[in-house]
């Protein structure tokens, strides 16, 4: 599939699921804006998507911090000074493992952003009035499969997630007939890239998990004219069911 008149905001794009999603739509041609809270990662993943793609597409990097409305709020007045509506809003949840390991108590505590679901509300926000007016446009959340399947090791670890995917049914259904689509890829348990590269390992909770090659085509296939017909769906990409979110 290509996107080479597409304008696509990835979020969370310095690393993990965000870095694949934005590699994958700079590949299909789409011009790209790459923010992320972590100005160095952002900067050097332009500057590696830039020396693997062509200089015909725009790909840059806006500082965002998605926790931070007013951050959000500023990302969102600089690109569409730019850009007066983007066509893609990847809003990527940016959870890795490591949320685990480095600040367990904040991810139980519901202090962890993936917990929240307040990022992908703000920068949904900030991007949608645009894509309304114009009655047309793609919003693809980001989600683990936890909200289906609680980790066994942290039961209320995916609450943010089970929000996410609710945020999608209810913002659907606000935007049925207005042209903007809006779907959700639930990931693996853990929905972290590293965990699905090393699934199969025994004892592993993404063994039943998809590789990354089959997330980055559910990716580029919501975000593609081809899903012009399907909004309001979450993706379990750890199974052979899709179900309505």
């Amino acid at each position: 599939m290509e996107l080479f008149d597409k304008v696509v905001v990835v979020t969370e794009a310095a690393s993990g699921i965000g870095y694949e999603a934005a590699k994958l739509l700079c590949h299909a041609g789409a011009s790209v804006y790459i923010t992320d809270r972590s100005v160095t990662l952002g900067r050097d993943a332009v500057e590696q998507f830039r020396a693997e793609n062509s200089s015909l597409q725009d790909i840059k990097f806006v500082a965002m911090d998605v926790d931070d409305a007013e951050s959000v709020a500023r990302a969102a007045e600089e690109i569409h000074n730019d850009v007066k509506c983007i066509d893609i809003l990847i809003n990527s949840a940016g959870w890795e493992r490591e949320d685990l390991t480095d600040d367990t108590a904040a991810v139980l505590s519901g202090a962890a952003p993936h917990l929240r679901c307040e990022g992908p509300v703000n920068v949904a926000r900030a991007f949608l009035a645009p894509m309304v007016e114009r009655g047309e446009g793609r919003i693809v959340n980001v989600a683990c499969d936890g909200c289906l399947s609680p980790s066994p090791r942290v039961p209320d670890l995916c609450l943010g997630c089970d929000r996410v995917r609710l945020f999608t049914r209810e913002l659907s259904g606000e935007l049925a007939g207005q042209g903007v689509n809006v779907n959700c890829l639930c990931l693996g348990p853990e929905g972290s890239i590293e965990d699905e590269r090393n699934a199969g390992a025994k004892g592993n909770p993404a063994a039943n998990s998809p590789d990354p090659e089959a997330i980055r085509e559910a990716i580029l296939f919501f975000a593609s004219p081809a899903s012009g017909h399907i909004t309001g769906q979450m993706m379990r990409l750890n199974s052979d069911r899709t179900e309505a979110a």
